[in-house]
């Protein structure tokens, strides 16, 4: 796990980018409820979004692209009901939105896997 917690971008080991609502701005505040983090593996293509919101309302996040000839698919949506809140990456929902509304007290995670269309 350490190795994936180094925010050092890199073309050969794992690293993460911290998110917030939006891209690329993580609130670091005591008193902030949201968090959102890529991980990145490029060895091997894993990529992974995920979004934390423990505030008490809705909260509307940015979705950064998935990279180049892949689509992001929602694995786990824990505001949504059995059996739709975690599904297996192959019967995953596509996502194309820029942004993704978390519901209050929810998780939302997104794995990255080659587009079907050939894009």
């Amino acid at each position: 796990l350490e190795n994936y917690l180094d925010s050092t971008v890199s073309e050969n080991r794992p690293y993460i980018i911290w998110h917030g609502v939006k891209n690329g701005k993580p609130d670091w505040h005591p008193s902030s409820h949201s968090l959102a983090f890529e991980i990145r593996n490029p060895r091997n293509n894993d990529h992974i979004f995920a979004i934390l919101n423990a505030y008490w309302k809705d909260l509307q996040f940015q979705v950064p692209p998935p990279g180049r000839n892949f689509d992001w698919h929602r694995i786990a949506d824990t505001a949504l009901a059995p059996p739709q809140d975690i599904r297996p990456e192959h019967e995953a929902p596509v996502f194309r939105g820029r942004t993704v509304s978390a519901k209050a007290r929810s998780c939302i995670l997104f794995s990255a896997l080659p587009a079907k269309d050939g894009r």
